[in-house]
């Protein structure tokens, strides 16, 4: 089965109470992943950034030889791509860039350079929200605040974005998509090979609806500007954790429907154990030593976005409140044990659960159950040994957690347990 990397670049509320997410997406093959730590837009003159203060997004529909992108999105719960962005990946070599001069259609004799392209999406977003309208579903967000609980409902938006994909057999690789969501992404970032000078990277404006208007010109933010202008600190990687071509490092959905027709279990088991993340420029010597359980952490937060996708209606608010109280237990798990989230699964009582990857002196299995309201259970087992207990709430749970998992002899950093 071939593999797609999903990061989780983060979410945030603006001042309009709109969350913007986004999240990057690389469908290439895994030997072929390379970090993407600077972008280029390719335009005339009088369409470059800055000297132009609106930038064009467009449905895929509207680009050459892509009308078939338009019904990514029809009728599908994943939703499709509303507009899109594109930019492409600087060329390194000179038969590089000759390759992507003759790529380059007609009239495209200014390049604009996109500095930051994490936050490019991030601000990209932000702009269709305030000036266009978030076009995708309501997100329902649970918290607390000295042990008052809340929770608010918001407007969402979400940016893909991330290099295309050339193949071969574009249309077999689109038989191959294990989800609808995988579908609805592969149709934006998929070319045919014969594409490949181009290198191609591509923002995707997500909806789950048809936005009524093929372009949108939109005025450029402050935040845009700065993301494509501010050179980046030295110590940034680039926006793709690359793997090596025998290590999986898929995050896939497989999606079981219940007796009610309604979609409520998405498994999302998690490859990415061990990813190698190699900044540009530096060595192993140079990470931080805690890159391990990042990456863990954001592959688990990714996974629980997926499955809360998948779950519409009241049981998706149920899911998502749920998810907001898991993603605390996830922190915890991965910074105090250094393992990594295995699965990711939602019941049909809107429990999300987790399997966890932890080792003791034997082999141990840890399931952990979030319920939306903040409830946790889990079950911690070995060869011999099976304990389990519940708390009412995520903090007490920490504790109860460590204690169990301390009983099989698995203790966090610190001597946690």
């Amino acid at each position: 089965m071939r593999s797609v990397e999903y990061l989780a670049d983060g979410h945030h509320v603006d001042d309009a109470g709109n969350l913007i997410a986004c999240t990057y997406v690389d469908f290439r093959d895994p030997a072929e992943r390379f970090p993407v730590a600077f972008l280029q837009k390719a335009s005339s003159k009088r369409h470059a950034v800055p000297g132009c203060e609106t930038i064009r997004i467009s449905k895929p529909s509207c680009f050459p030889g892509e009308g078939d992108l338009a019904g990514a999105g029809d009728a599908v719960p994943a939703g499709g791509a509303a507009w899109v962005y594109c930019a492409f990946i600087e060329p390194e070599t000179p038969e590089e860039q000759a390759a992507w001069r003759a790529a380059m259609p007609a009239g495209r004799n200014a390049v604009s350079p996109i500095r930051r392209p994490r936050e490019f999406a991030r601000a990209l977003g932000a702009m269709v929200a305030e000036q266009v309208g978030p076009q995708g579903r309501t997100v329902l967000l649970r918290s607390a605040v000295d042990r008052h609980a809340f929770r608010t409902a918001h407007r969402g938006q979400t940016v893909y974005h991330g290099p295309v994909a050339y193949a071969e057999d574009p249309d077999g690789r689109l038989e191959s998509a294990s989800s609808v969501l995988e579908l609805a992404l592969l149709r934006v970032f998929l070319k045919p090979a014969a594409h490949r000078g181009q290198r191609e990277y591509r923002f995707a404006v997500w909806a789950h609806g048809e936005p009524g208007r093929d372009r949108v010109d939109l005025e450029v933010s402050a935040a845009l500007l700065d993301a494509m202008q501010r050179p980046p600190r030295e110590t940034e990687c680039g926006v793709v954790v690359p793997a090596g071509a025998d290590q999986p490092s898929a995050v896939e959905e497989v999606d079981h429907p219940s007796s009610s027709g309604v979609r409520v279990v998405v498994e999302a088991p998690l490859a990415i154990r061990h990813p190698t993340i190699a900044p540009p420029r530096y060595g192993a010597e140079d990470l931080p030593a805690d890159l391990r359980e990042t990456a863990a952490l954001h592959a688990a937060v990714e996974a629980l976005r997926v499955a809360v996708d998948q779950v519409d209606g009241e049981p998706g608010r149920d899911t998502a409140a749920a998810a907001w109280h898991a993603a605390s237990v996830v922190r915890f798990f991965c910074s105090t044990y250094g393992g990594s989230i295995a699965g990711v699964r939602v019941n049909e009582e809107g429990f999300i659960v987790l399997t966890t990857d932890v080792s003791g002196e034997e082999p141990v299995e840890a399931t952990i159950a979030v319920g939306p309201d903040g409830t946790c259970a889990c079950k911690v087992s070995t060869a011999n040994r099976h304990v389990a207990t519940a708390s009412p709430d995520t903090r007490s749970f920490e504790q109860v957690l460590a204690d169990r998992l301390a009983d099989v002899g698995v203790r966090g950093k610190g001597g946690a347990g």
